[in-house]
């Protein structure tokens, strides 16, 4: 396939891959990110099975605290009402990370051990879930050590040097969600800008949209 543009979102090591050939010196950097796994449990209670009043929105465990194996504790119906109906919460527990490499690679019975004791001492938490989701991220979250910033600007060089290309993901300004769409709406408008105004057309809303055919994705 031909295109005139190419975004590539995807992680830093896929995005290596990619480019070995049209951009060596990019895909050495991207593949030479490091990544730390990730496992989320979405864990559902009723609601008289836990003490804490959960008014809030969660809580983080700092590296400090050695003993415990959370990464932290999202108070999920407490953000989002609907996520959990009437009598019943919705904890969604981070575990894993650089702190704990192989937790990703646990059974469901073992990480639900894991996080039962750290449960109970920090929100009361009595009696077995009524839900269980457990889904695993590996290599999910860029570690940015030092000098990393050098990193993504070698890597942002290096892409420059071919018209067209853009990158986006989690390895560039920041993990979270909130910055990766600050990225995907900063290249969006750098294609606009690259397309120029008189192929940008306005929809009724005022909005521009971009032609068919000129990005991939």
């Amino acid at each position: 396939m031909c295109c005139r543009r190419l975004v590539l979102a995807v992680s830093a090591a896929p995005a290596g891959r990619l480019l070995a050939e049209l951009v060596p010196e990019a895909a050495g950097e991207l593949e030479s990110v490091l990544s730390a796994s990730l496992v989320v449990m979405n864990l559902g209670y009723r609601r008289e099975s836990i003490a804490h009043p959960l008014d809030g929105f969660g809580f983080l465990v700092p590296r400090t605290e050695r003993n415990c194996p959370l990464m932290g504790v999202l108070w999920a119906d407490s953000i989002f009402p609907h996520h959990a109906p009437p009598g019943y919460r919705l904890l969604r527990v981070f575990v894993g990370g650089a702190r704990d490499p192989e937790a990703v690679h646990r059974s469901d019975a073992r990480l639900l051990e894991t996080v039962r004791e750290p449960l109970r001492e920090t929100l009361g938490v009595r009696g077995e879930p009524v839900l269980i989701d457990i889904r695993r991220h590996v290599e999910a979250i860029p570690q940015y050590g030092i000098g990393y910033r050098h990193r993504v600007a070698r890597i942002r060089k290096a892409v420059g040097t071919v018209p067209g290309l853009h990158l986006v993901g989690n390895y560039l300004d920041g993990v979270s969600l909130n910055d990766c769409v600050r990225v995907a709406r900063r290249c969006a408008a750098e294609i606009l800008d690259e397309i120029g105004g008189e192929e940008a057309q306005e929809e009724p809303s005022g909005r521009a949209h971009m032609p068919a055919g000129n990005v991939a994705v």
